[in-house]
């Protein structure tokens, strides 16, 4: 999968997972940015984008990613 399509994987997630317009997600996007993006949330986050892309995330590694451009390259290198 590309970085392109890895992203807009992503960004689907995210926009389905909060009231975010597709172009206001970006790679400095944050929890810290998303209005009710919290611990739980996020972990629902996790769980959406494991099933689209059809493999098991570590949830705890990805509390430690700063924004959505560290989460999409700690995704396609595959963990």
């Amino acid at each position: 999968m590309s970085t392109s399509e890895m992203e807009g994987v992503v960004r689907d997630a995210i926009t389905e997972m909060f009231p975010l317009y597709r172009g206001a997600i970006t790679a400095d996007t944050s929890a810290r940015t998303v209005p009710g993006w919290d611990s739980l949330s996020h972990v629902d986050l996790v769980l959406l984008i494991e099933e689209r892309l059809g493999r098991k995330i570590d949830v705890a590694q990805t509390f430690r990613l700063k924004n959505v451009g560290e989460l999409v390259s700690y995704l396609e290198g595959g963990q």
